[in-house]
């Protein structure tokens, strides 16, 4: 069995998007936002850290076996799941593989229904830490995988919400606006639904949703202030707090919450990456912003923007050709990225190569 195998500490998992096995596609946002939940709530453990979302969604319907994730990603670990419907119920099989040889080091079958869904979160992250004999303290075992509402209708809400806001198109957000609104009106202290509110409002007026930047500051800071009262201890709250905040040009308020967010989960890559590149590079902190940019990459080495922007700084550095290194590394993962090229005509222009820049 599983639990007769040695016990080795694992100490860097990745956990890969869970499989819609539902038989229909719109039940997509379930298994990519459990996946998300469970990426935010494990990175929250102690000693192991958590590769970001965007790492690993860059494995979405292309699974690669196990060695070769542990290989690429440097990782002794992975988490894989898989979400089956059946007349209300919900049905989800996880397991944790062994990156080394492939063999399986722990699995476990949760079957809940639907009005159950919020519990699901808070018992795998429970499993997992038993597993990886991580010792939780009473209160972090409590904190630890709440969903944040006991109300699966707002959950729900909120998943979906979740979902189109990661994929930042015009028409998304202001999906994502009405579905949080619609997961707070199912239950008016869910913290992590004004959270998402929050942070749909900070980058609403970029996308042409036709909210003035004046009004998604101040639906921004009104949002995350609200989700602040009603939980500070949840780190998601702290990085929209900051964000608004960094927004509305707050600096002196915005820097604690960034590092309220930051001992509240060390391996945030988000928390590292906007601390870094919306507050640090502004106040001109270069070094520390560089330092702040390599700890996100070790937690999220395939984001394109991550490494972009670490690129950008670099730049503003004078260390040019890791700068170079760093924005070819950026387009190799994504070649058509628009600021990747319009930044790095810059470093060409910086370095005299003008053909190259044009």
């Amino acid at each position: 069995s599983a639990s007769a195998q040695p016990q080795t500490a694992i100490r860097k998992i990745a956990v890969l998007p869970f499989v819609n096995a539902t038989g229909d596609p719109n039940n997509e946002y379930l298994s990519d936002g459990l996946t998300d939940s469970l990426i935010s709530t494990l990175s929250q453990l102690p000693d192991v850290k958590v590769m970001a979302r965007s790492t690993v969604f860059r494995y979405k319907g292309n699974p690669e076996i196990p060695q070769e994730i542990g290989r690429e990603l440097q990782v002794s670990a992975v988490l894989m799941g898989r979400v089956t419907q059946h007349s209300g119920e919900v049905g989800i099989q996880v397991d944790l593989v062994d990156t080394a040889d492939g063999t399986e080091l722990w699995g476990s079958h949760y079957a809940r229904k639907m009005a159950d869904i919020t519990q699901l979160q808070s018992d795998i992250t429970r499993d997992i830490s038993n597993r990886l004999r991580i010792r939780l303290g009473s209160d972090q075992q409590q904190r630890l995988g709440r969903a944040g509402t006991s109300n699966s209708e707002a959950y729900r809400l909120y998943l979906e919400g979740r979902q189109l806001w990661y994929g930042r198109a015009t028409e998304g957000l202001k999906k994502s606006v009405d579905l949080f609104q619609q997961a707070i009106v199912a239950d008016p202290n869910y913290a992590l639904a004004y959270a998402g509110l929050a942070d749909t409002y900070s980058v609403t007026s970029s996308y042409g949703t036709g909210i003035t930047v004046r009004q998604a500051l101040f639906l921004a800071d009104e949002a995350s202030r609200k989700a602040l009262e009603l939980d500070d201890s949840l780190p998601e709250v702290h990085i929209a707090r900051a964000t608004a905040l960094t927004m509305a040009r707050r600096w002196s308020e915005a820097e604690p919450e960034y590092r309220r967010a930051l001992e509240l989960n060390p391996n945030s890559a988000a928390a590292h990456y906007f601390y870094a590149f919306s507050f640090l590079v502004a106040e001109k902190r270069i070094d520390e912003a560089l330092d702040e940019f390599r700890i996100a990459l070790s937690l999220d080495p395939l984001s394109p923007i991550v490494n972009t922007n670490y690129a950008a700084t670099l730049m503003m550095a004078h260390r040019s050709p890791e700068a170079l290194a760093q924005f070819q590394k950026a387009l190799e993962l994504e070649p058509s990225l628009e600021a990747a090229h319009l930044k790095l005509s810059h470093l060409h222009a910086a370095t005299g190569h003008f053909s190259d820049a044009l």
